[in-house]
């Protein structure tokens, strides 16, 4: 549903073999920018499938699946661009890889929500307007994320 409020860009390099350590030419870098397939957050365990996601500690946990198998080669960075919608606030925020992605916004609950398996990116802030939050991720996930 494009009128959620993340997005997120990722930068891959088409069909390149392994450069060892020298760095990718920008030339042959793909920018690709997707909403998520999937987003859905559960508050104290209750599903929510609205336009406004939300989190808290100990209450509130946002879910995304994007759709990564029309990306080519390896994934460089990511950038996750939340923008702080009716209800903003500060803390801390977690972008993690989730261990599946068998869930869909219709159907997501406590029994079939992903545990976080990796921390790709956290940040601490007042959360008032537009907060990027980037990551680059070590492993490239098998199915969509």
């Amino acid at each position: 549903d494009t009128q959620r409020s993340a997005t997120v860009k990722f930068e891959a390099e088409e069909n390149a073999p392994d450069p060892g350590p020298i760095p990718p030419i920008a030339d042959t870098m793909q920018r690709v920018m997707l909403a998520p397939i999937h987003d859905a957050n559960l508050d104290n365990g209750k599903r929510y499938n609205v336009s406004e996601l939300r989190t808290e500690l100990q209450r509130r946990k946002t879910y995304l699946i994007f759709d990564l198998s029309g990306i080519q080669g390896d994934i460089q960075k990511a950038v996750l661009q939340l923008t702080v919608g009716s209800d903003p606030g500060n803390g801390r925020i977690e972008v993690a890889l989730g261990d599946h992605s068998g869930w869909t916004e219709t159907n997501l609950s406590m029994s079939n929500r992903p545990i976080p398996t990796n921390v790709l990116n956290s940040q601490t802030h007042s959360y008032a307007s537009r907060c990027p939050t980037q990551s680059s991720p070590r492993t490239r996930p098998s199915a969509p994320q």
